[in-house]
C-alpha cells in the first residue's frame, strides 16, 4: 500500500472516532437501571390559610440540640390557646430604605394555663409568630418564615419562649422558630407536615408526656 494511501485511511479513522465521540458526549448520561427523567409540571395546590395563599420565606436559625437546650434557651414555657388564625391577627410589618418588606411577624393573644418556666401568676401573653398577613398590590398574603406554622385557634400549644428583641419588643417569640412550639391535643394536622425534622419529632413526643396541664 502507497504512504499517502495509508495516511489518508488513519486520518479518516481519526475524524469518525471523533464524530462518534462528539455523539456520544451530546447524548444524555443514563445510569443502568434507570430511565430518562421527564420534567412534569407540579399539580400541588398553592398553600392557603383561611383563604390567603402562603408565600415562604427560605431562612436559618440557630439549631436546637434537645429537649434540654431548648429548656436552657427559653425565658418562658407554658400551655395554652390562642382564639385568633394568624389571618386575624395584628400584622407588625418592618420595611428598609427602599420599602421593601423587612420583616413580617405577626401578634395574637395566648391564654395560658400552666407556667413550667418563668413567672408562674402569668394567664395570657402577647405572643409573636414569624408569619403575617402582608399587603401587596391590593391583594393580601400571608408571609411566613420557613417550615414555621402559625398556630391554628382553639387548639393546644406548649410553647417554649423568648422576649422579642428589636422587632416585637414586647413580645414573646417561639425558641428556635419551629422548634418552640409543639401541638399536644392532635388538632393542628399542618405541623408534622410541614416541618419533618427528627430533632423535632423526638422532642415532641417527650413534651407530651412530660408537660401537661
Amino acid at each position: 500500500m502507497k504512504k499517502h494511501s495509508l495516511i489518508a485511511l488513519i486520518l479518516i479513522s481519526v475524524l469518525s472516532g471523533l464524530a462518534n465521540a462528539a455523539s456520544l458526549q451530546a447524548r444524555p448520561k443514563l445510569i443502568a437501571g434507570t430511565k430518562p427523567q421527564v420534567h412534569q409540571v407540579s399539580s400541588q395546590k398553592v398553600e392557603t390559610i383561611k383563604g390567603l395563599p402562603v408565600k415562604r420565606l427560605p431562612g436559618s436559625i440557630i439549631p436546637i440540640d434537645g429537649l434540654d437546650d431548648l429548656i436552657a434557651k427559653s425565658d418562658l414555657i407554658v400551655i395554652g390557646k390562642t382564639d385568633k388564625s394568624v389571618a386575624e391577627a395584628r400584622s407588625i410589618i418592618g420595611r428598609d430604605r427602599e420599602g421593601f418588606i423587612a420583616t413580617a411577624v405577626s401578634e395574637v393573644p395566648f391564654k395560658v394555663s400552666k407556667v413550667f418556666k418563668g413567672d408562674l401568676t402569668l394567664k395570657e401573653i402577647s405572643l409573636g409568630q414569624q408569619a403575617a398577613v402582608v399587603p401587596e398590590n391590593w391583594k393580601s398574603y400571608i408571609r411566613v418564615f420557613d417550615e414555621y406554622t402559625p398556630l391554628e385557634p382553639g387548639k393546644k400549644y406548649v410553647l417554649f419562649l423568648r422576649k422579642g428583641i428589636a422587632t416585637g419588643e414586647g413580645l414573646y417569640f417561639p425558641t428556635g422558630v419551629m422548634y418552640g412550639k409543639y401541638n399536644v391535643d392532635g388538632g393542628d394536622a399542618r405541623e408534622d407536615a410541614a416541618f419533618d425534622d427528627p430533632t423535632f419529632k423526638a422532642i415532641k413526643k417527650v413534651v407530651k408526656d412530660r408537660f401537661k396541664e
